[in-house]
């Protein structure tokens, strides 16, 4: 993977594009800081998931629980909020 600055990016361009197009990735730098991928077109990019905070969803079903709703199996109930992407 290579890094460039954005200056450079704007500069080799088409040589930036046509690595890519190789499959080698190119990351774009501001100031010491990555903004941006160009990557080939069937390349596969998986957005990172946001971290679980586990004491929130605690928290919640002891509220859930306390307002009397049913939970019958925590393990279902948290599995479900991980399909949902609520967390």
């Amino acid at each position: 993977m290579a890094a460039v600055s954005v200056a450079e990016a704007k500069a080799k361009f088409s040589e930036i594009v046509d690595k890519a197009g190789k499959g080698e990735t190119q990351v774009i730098m501001r100031r010491g800081k990555p903004i941006a991928k160009i990557v080939h077109a069937d390349a596969v990019v998986v957005a990172p998931r946001p971290q679980l905070d586990v004491n929130a969803m605690r928290r919640h079903i002891e509220r859930l629980i306390a307002d009397g709703a049913p939970i019958v199996d925590s393990d279902a109930f948290l599995k479900g909020w991980k399909d949902e992407q609520r967390y």
